[in-house]
């Protein structure tokens, strides 16, 4: 079964970061030692991966492998190209001057193969210039995250921009008819504020992630960055509506409120795309757990 599968992967594959994705006709599996990005307080941390050879299965050969892939001009070169890539990314959101790579190409080794790593660390300098914002015109953004009555709610709304603002409305017609929702909408997504929406997701019974658009991997580009965040920790729903400019009001919002509620008390399934218009909800690739 799936499940006896992504043990063997486990245990044959070791790596950081695993995972395992039931669909109703089809299951992914997958192990990564990558991190694209992580936020740890104000520090930025990239770590590009490019050069890659097989284990020896000596210590000799294993060496001889190491020393062919760091001499390898195509390898080394493929490498550096993502290190300045990725300084060039993240010094979009950084405090100026605080971009540095401070593991520069070493080797990591795994179960099977070994990897050719470097870390690129940064200052976020997103929360010091909300502060100085906040100092000048008395509105602060050093928060990435704006929640409304999110503390007592057991569903929260989550999105971003202005139509978060009828969402809020929504909040309050569901709160009369007996459902605790709140709003968390994000300020920033780059670099994801993942320790935040940790804390503030914490204790919710289920997460309705809205989005405008959609992403390369088929669901909304918010919902697959919260999901990644929330893991398998708490539920979580992605809406995508709005679409080519659509008006959604807070009766939209209050339709999708009920509707998500409805569907978690049916029980746990995962519902990473669902397409909400004028009041018709068409989802697609349930996840049962």
């Amino acid at each position: 079964d799936n499940l006896s599968f992504y043990r063997l992967l486990r245990s044959k594959n070791p790596s950081p970061y695993l995972f395992l994705l039931e669909y109703e006709d089809f299951c992914i599996a997958g192990s990564s030692p990558e991190v694209m990005v992580r936020l740890t307080d104000d520090r930025i941390l990239l770590r590009p991966i490019a050069g890659t050879r097989k284990r020896g299965k000596t210590i000799a050969k294993d060496l001889e492998m190491e020393h062919e892939m760091l001499n390898d001009p195509k390898e080394v070169a493929e490498h550096i190209m993502l290190i300045d890539l990725g300084r060039n990314d993240v010094g979009r959101v950084a405090k100026v001057g605080t971009v540095e790579v401070t593991d520069k190409m070493r080797v990591e080794r795994y179960s099977h193969v070994m990897h050719m790593v470097s870390d690129v660390e940064a200052l976020n300098v997103i929360r010091e210039a909300g502060r100085e914002y906040g100092k000048l015109t008395g509105r602060s953004y050093e928060k990435l995250i704006d929640c409304y009555k999110c503390e007592d709610a057991d569903y929260l709304f989550i999105g971003i921009g202005s139509w978060m603002g009828d969402a809020k409305i929504a909040v309050e017609k569901l709160r009369e008819e007996g459902l605790r929702y709140g709003v968390a909408r994000l300020r920033w997504i780059r670099p994801f504020p993942v320790d935040e929406l940790l804390e503030i997701a914490s204790g919710k019974k289920l997460l309705v992630v809205m989005d405008r658009s959609i992403s390369m991997g088929h669901t909304g580009p918010l919902y697959a960055d919260t999901s990644g965040a929330i893991g398998l920790r708490i539920p979580v729903y992605g809406v995508v509506a709005g679409i080519g400019g659509v008006d959604i009001s807070y009766e939209d919002f209050t339709s999708i409120g009920k509707w998500a509620v409805k569907r978690f008390e049916e029980g746990s399934i995962y519902l990473p795309l669902t397409w909400y218009h004028n009041g018709v909800f068409n989802y697609m690739y349930p996840i049962k757990v």
